[in-house]
């Protein structure tokens, strides 16, 4: 590959001391409250003993994934919980088969004055009981949803690496509901997307070599990788890797030939054999490989005019930042617990899965792209081979990757 070479004029970076301020207040404006992780894990508690209850199986357990299990909760975020079968034995199951069985501890949950069906959505690819608890907080339950579960486990052990991690991923997503761009029921990414943008700008960009995790540490069945983790630290402070990523898909990423894979780590072509399986790649549009299932490409959500408004939000808060300056959907005031919204504000949807090329792409070759496959920086960050309970990765020490993560998160399958 050629050597990447920046936007002229970007090399030189501003004073970010404003920003820094601004981005520790709106980090604290969005975390969840004392009251709001009690009222989830009190909604968990009831949620499973329920489910048990209801169920004649000695092997089901609740599992939670999402933006709460990672650490990535804001005010609105709502619990994701499915239910695990057999172990986890029968595998992802989808359609019809996954509705008989929600069908079957729907009327308990009905009859449970603590819980309020909001909708029943059993026609869906994976269908979703919608719940509401004590009128408090949105629980999302499904059955069997192992890919979910799995593609949590890859985000957590991200956000556990460093503590700049999980913060970035939390300031993009902010930024990417304040600038209206998130949410795949308008034909914008998911926030789950933005996730994987964020990992992979940590992995390519030089100036913070993060390390690559190989995607078959996290089977289906919970064997998951220890923190290899504890030996790689983000050099660099926040207010500067948020200049460098919006620098970075504003004028570095290249738009249309290049794929945000986390799998891989390292910048390359959608016209790579790595490659052969991803959904659309002929098409000049942003390509986001789904890390585990790789035919699946995450811009199925992302409507076409939608992504050109994405490149000019990227573009313009780049502008913004490169004058010093703090984009308006990143500036927040620290309100009063009483003041923070309540838990159950709308949940954004999820991307589904497309497949065949939409257009070809002409003159996309490898060469276009960048070389910051960041091998000798990530050399140090070695892999430790040997399975963990997830349980365990999460029992983190309490300096910098303590990550504010829900106590019943350790207690609870994932």
């Amino acid at each position: 590959m050629d050597t990447m070479h920046f936007h002229p004029g970007h090399g030189m970076q501003p004073n970010l001391d404003s920003l820094a301020q601004n981005l520790k207040k709106t980090l604290q404006c969005a975390s969840l409250t004392a009251t709001e992780h009690a009222t989830a894990q009190e909604g968990a508690n009831q949620l499973e003993r329920a489910c048990v209850n209801a169920s004649t199986s000695s092997k089901l357990r609740l599992a939670i994934f999402g933006s709460l299990a990672c650490g990535l909760g804001t005010h609105g975020s709502d619990l994701d919980v499915t239910i695990i079968s057999n172990g986890g034995s029968l595998g992802m199951q989808t359609g019809q088969a996954a509705a008989t069985e929600l069908q079957r501890i729907k009327p308990v949950l009905v009859q449970n004055s603590r819980f309020s069906l909001v909708e029943d959505i059993s026609t869906a690819r994976i269908p979703i009981l919608k719940l509401r608890y004590e009128g408090k907080f949105d629980i999302d339950l499904s059955f069997n949803n192992t890919d979910a579960v799995q593609n949590t486990r890859l985000l957590q052990s991200y956000m556990h690496l460093d503590r700049a991690v999980r913060d970035l991923t939390m300031v993009v997503k902010l930024w990417a509901k304040g600038e209206g761009v998130c949410g795949a029921h308008g034909g914008n990414l998911s926030s789950y997307s933005f996730a994987q943008m964020v990992i992979y700008f940590m992995q390519v960009h030089p100036m913070v070599g993060m390390p690559c995790l190989p995607t078959w540490a996290f089977d289906n069945q919970g064997a998951v990788m220890r923190r290899a983790l504890a030996l790689w630290n983000c050099p660099v402070p926040l207010q500067t890797l948020v200049y460098r990523f919006f620098q970075f898909y504003a004028h570095d990423f290249h738009w249309g030939a290049e794929v945000v894979s986390v799998r891989l780590g390292q910048r390359a072509g959608a016209q790579e054999p790595s490659f052969e399986r991803l959904s659309g790649r002929c098409a000049v549009r942003l390509h986001i490989e789904d890390p585990f299932l790789l035919d699946r490409n995450l811009n199925v959500a992302l409507r076409y005019e939608q992504e050109w408004v994405l490149k000019s939000k990227f573009v313009s808060t780049f502008g913004i930042l490169h004058l010093g300056a703090t984009p308006p959907s990143l500036t927040r005031e620290v309100p009063t617990e009483a003041a923070k919204k309540p838990l159950n504000e709308e949940k954004e949807s999820t991307d589904v899965v497309s497949s065949g090329c939409e257009s070809t792409a002409s003159g996309v070759t490898q060469s276009r792209l960048g070389s910051w496959s960041g091998e000798s920086d990530r050399d140090h960050g070695r892999l430790s081979s040997q399975p963990h309970s997830l349980a365990d990765a999460l029992q983190v020490g309490p300096a910098s990757r303590d990550l504010p993560i829900p106590r019943f998160c350790h207690r609870w399958s994932f």
